[in-house]
């Protein structure tokens, strides 16, 4: 039970490593990611330099949380974040260069696994 009362205490943002969304700035930087994961015409972003180091800190976390790749570049006050789009194949690119009976196989190793009594050494 006590488990259960620490889930509920913990706040919205902790599993954003502490970035306060109530912090204008954070929030800014949050809009502009979101917007720029789903503007398909864009892949890259750039943030300016001139940022804090803490909210350059909370822009990585957020850009990780989002599935986005993200780095510095540059030193001290010239310091700019770039975002970058994770490069995912499409699902049929995939399907088709599989051969058919490999799926078989597939689903037979999971069979074995599933069926496999790993404690039995």
């Amino acid at each position: 039970m006590s488990s259960m009362s620490q889930t509920q205490q913990r706040t919205p943002s902790s599993h954003l490593g502490d970035v306060d969304l109530n912090d204008p700035q954070s929030l800014e930087f949050y809009t502009e990611l979101v917007m720029f994961k789903r503007d398909d015409s864009r892949e890259i972003l750039v943030f300016p330099a001139g940022i804090s180091p803490e909210h350059r800190r909370s822009i990585h976390i957020l850009a990780h949380h989002m599935g986005l790749e993200h780095q510095s570049i540059g030193e001290a006050d010239s310091r700019q974040i770039t975002v970058l789009k994770r490069q995912q194949p499409s699902p049929t690119a995939n399907i088709q260069n599989v051969p058919a009976n490999s799926l078989d196989v597939h689903k037979r190793g999971l069979s074995r696994a599933a069926t496999f009594d790993f404690a039995a050494d």
